[in-house]
């Protein structure tokens, strides 16, 4: 079997690395593109970008794998969770190697399932990803060794909220440290081979994108020049560390490995600055009051009314555990489900809605069949005619339904009813408003209430070097999991919906095993 070392960089914008190319400071990546074949990697249909890992790891689009966010709404129980593998099985591209008896290592692949009770090899989640993620490791004391030699994670909790020039430059120290942390442990680990496949994903930048893309939710007039220089050239410096890391890494591999694999899901890019109002949008839409409304609870009226920043520095002192059975219990009264026909559920690049319908939804209210597409109908009306007060521009990029997204997709079900896709950035901008419902001002015009000012972009990116060929190819997400299979000589099985980026045609490898796949 050919042996593939894969390296995600999760979250990096390929453009800001081709001008960091370009000024020669990524130069091992460099020096790998030269004669690689790479491209860039999409999410189509972008309706579901948050969710890409699910995607990337197991070769089917969301409408199939049914992953919409990290808390998942359950109908049955009228309430959110955090998503459960073992409820919602996500059978993983490297379940078929498990079983054709390669030897494996898996180091921070976001939402990626528990390895099965045929893995070979060393799993580790929840290190320095970027995404919540249970601490474990295979074998069982793996993390504690690593913690033994290399000390606590560098990279926190994630502070979700307003942010300042000290939050700003206490996180570009982390995403710095946490990049050389775990480019030492992917090195030490390496030692532990010979693997068939080596995949570690680097997460810093992900979280560094998010807060570090520019300075505009930070009050930034008191800083001095050198701090502001600091600050607006952290996120170049972060990407700088992640090259000097793969060559680290690649130094470390020596040449034990037939393929070379860098990628990035997806990318980042400037946040939005509206969908935080889509909660009063809809009120405005339904006329109801958009929060402390009759029949919630006092635990989602809390929440709601206390500061994030303060809610988030409780929740980051208590265990994985606590935090995840909290969710249920502060949204299980989001509504009062009597009145309540659609709502929002979590999202974070577009907009979801549910409709409460009933016969899915334990509570539903809305009737299926023409009553529920009179109501999608009357929503997607109704938010593609606001407006941006500054410039008249649509606020949203068009309302979809996640069924005309994926039609044949076997769990749809389980995803929001309607997206409202984003438009162009409103930075800026004093609010939005509608000729039938009326102005809504933004709280802080140019300030997010999640103080981030980058947001996940659909374009994400890859380079595979070794191939024996050269050039450039645009793939999309769903490509990379039968890519990894068909270079480690397995034949993609057919309900995946990509196809290998590294062979003209469709068809399977050259001498390729066929591997009963597990379905989920």
């Amino acid at each position: 079997m050919t042996a593939l070392l894969a390296l995600g960089l999760d979250a990096t914008d390929i453009g800001r690395i081709e001008r960091l190319l370009a000024e020669g400071r990524m130069p091992r990546l460099a020096e790998l593109r030269a004669g690689a074949l790479h491209g860039l990697l999409e999410s189509r249909p972008d309706a579901f970008v948050n969710m890409v890992w699910p995607t990337l790891v197991s070769g089917l689009q969301a409408g199939d794998h049914g992953w919409h966010s990290a808390k998942m709404w359950r109908p049955e129980r009228m309430r959110l969770e955090y998503g459960d593998p073992a409820r919602l099985p996500l059978s993983p591209f490297w379940s078929a190697l498990e079983e054709a008896g390669a030897r494996l290592a898996l180091l921070d692949v976001p939402f990626a399932p528990p390895p099965s009770p045929a893995f070979q090899g060393i799993a580790l989640s929840g290190w320095q990803t970027h995404d919540e993620a249970l601490a474990a490791s295979r074998p069982a004391d793996l993390r504690r060794r690593l913690r033994r030699r290399h000390g606590r994670p560098a990279l926190g909790p994630e502070i979700f909220g307003p942010q300042t020039p000290a939050s700003l430059e206490r996180l570009h120290r982390q995403a710095l440290h946490a990049t050389r942390q775990f480019a030492d442990i992917v090195r030490e680990l390496l030692a532990d081979g010979p693997f068939d496949l080596f995949l570690a994903v680097f997460g810093a930048a992900h979280r560094a994108g998010h807060y570090l893309w520019d300075l505009s939710q930070i009050d930034a007039r008191g800083l001095t020049a050198e701090r502001r220089r600091a600050l607006e050239g952290a996120l170049d410096e972060i990407y700088v560390a992640l090259d000097a890391a793969i060559g680290r890494v690649l130094d470390a591999a020596g040449g034990r490995f037939d393929r070379i694999l860098l990628f990035a899901a997806h990318g980042m890019g400037p946040s939005d600055g509206w969908l935080h109002m889509l909660d009063a949008m809809l009120a405005r839409i339904q006329g109801a009051p958009p929060s402390g409304a009759n029949g919630r609870g006092l635990l989602y009226r809390l929440k709601k009314r206390l500061p994030w920043n303060l809610v988030r520095e409780v929740t980051i002192r208590l265990p994985a555990s606590a935090n995840r059975a909290l969710v249920p219990l502060w949204s299980r009264r989001m509504h009062d489900w009597s009145r309540t026909r659609v709502f929002t559920v979590p999202f974070d690049v577009h907009g979801f809605l549910r409709v409460n319908l009933r016969g899915r939804e334990r509570d539903g209210i809305v009737e299926p069949g023409a009553a529920y597409e009179d109501l999608c109908g009357e929503l997607r009306e109704a938010l593609e005619g606001f407006i941006d007060i500054a410039g008249g521009r649509p606020v949203s990029a068009g309302v979809v339904r996640s069924r005309d997204l994926f039609p044949e997709g076997r769990r749809t079900g389980l995803l929001p009813d309607l997206v409202v896709r984003i438009g162009e950035p409103l930075r800026g901008s004093p609010g939005l408003v509608s000729p039938r419902f009326g102005e809504l001002r933004f709280p802080a015009p140019g300030r997010f209430p999640s103080g981030r000012s980058g947001n996940h972009h659909p374009r994400g990116w890859y380079l595979l070097a070794g191939a024996g060929t050269g050039g450039r190819r645009d793939g999309v997400v769903v490509d990379f999991a039968p890519t990894v299979l068909a270079i480690l000589g397995v034949v993609p099985p057919p309900r995946m919906r990509g196809r290998p980026l590294h062979l003209q045609e469709s068809g399977h490898p050259a001498g390729g095993r066929r591997i009963r796949w597990r379905e989920p």
